[in-house]
């Protein structure tokens, strides 16, 4: 007596349906949107410091039309007394 085994085939599943349309999610673009914003927004501070970087020093230095402590030589002498 001889025993024959036979494999049953699996179940075909049915396939998923397509989203409607071509319609995308508006949700996904949140992520990226956000990651973005945080880098230009992290950034900012540097990007501001390398754009001062490149004034005139001497324009910065200036008192606004008020007496300079220093007496306007760049050079400040301890005040007598």
């Amino acid at each position: 007596m001889s025993t024959v085994a036979t494999r049953q085939a699996p179940p075909e599943v049915a396939p998923a349906p397509a989203v409607p349309g071509g319609r995308r999610r508006w949700t996904r673009l949140i992520l990226p949107a956000y990651t973005w914003l945080m880098i230009f927004y992290l950034s900012l501070p540097i990007l501001v410091m390398i754009v001062f970087g490149f004034n005139d020093i001497r324009a910065a230095s200036t008192c606004a039309g008020r007496a300079s402590p220093c007496g306007g030589t760049g050079s400040c002498s301890p005040s007598p007394g």
